[in-house]
């Protein structure tokens, strides 16, 4: 029980951690394509990722003032390197985990650095979201999370398909 409960928590994990990095990244893109610094991971397609996920949604629809986009693309600029280093702990904490299970048994100490790297990644992502959202008026955080829904119920839709 305990070894599957370990494998639930490192599975979590290693999701939460994949969302902060989208997000990020996305954070990035949604400045850049906003007229932020050109050539800023674009997120490899058309539009970039957003700033909160696929599908391009991020803080586009709250039209920001040149002045936001200045304020958010400073904030993100403020926390890349630590994004970096919490990206690479957590790289580094994975690879040290396949390694042990492809030598036939599983670190516990690996396991548990995974998810402590992730939640400390999950946790930066919310810190610079907040400082984003710190930025907007209510209607602008309103146009953000009708976005969101939509996007989640595009989701929803596609999941149950």
């Amino acid at each position: 029980m305990v070894k599957q409960q370990k494998i639930v928590l490192l599975a979590a994990g290693f999701a939460g951690a994949l969302v902060a990095a989208i997000l990020l990244v996305g954070t990035v893109a949604e400045v850049a394509a906003q007229g932020g610094r050109p050539g800023i991971a674009r997120g490899g397609g058309p539009g970039g990722l957003g700033l909160f996920g696929p599908g391009g949604g991020g803080l586009e629809g709250a039209n920001l003032t040149d002045a936001q986009k200045d304020q958010v693309k400073a904030i993100v600029d403020a926390h890349l390197d630590e994004m970096r280093r919490l990206l690479d702990r957590q790289a580094q904490a994975r690879r040290t985990l396949a390694v042990s299970a492809e030598n036939g048994h599983v670190d516990d100490a690996a396991a548990n650095e995974v998810g402590a790297a992730s939640a400390a990644l999950a946790l930066a992502e919310a810190r610079i979201r907040a400082e984003v959202f710190q930025l907007l008026t209510p209607e602008q955080r309103g146009a953000v999370q009708k976005r969101a829904e939509e996007r989640a119920a595009r989701f929803a839709e596609r999941r149950n398909r």
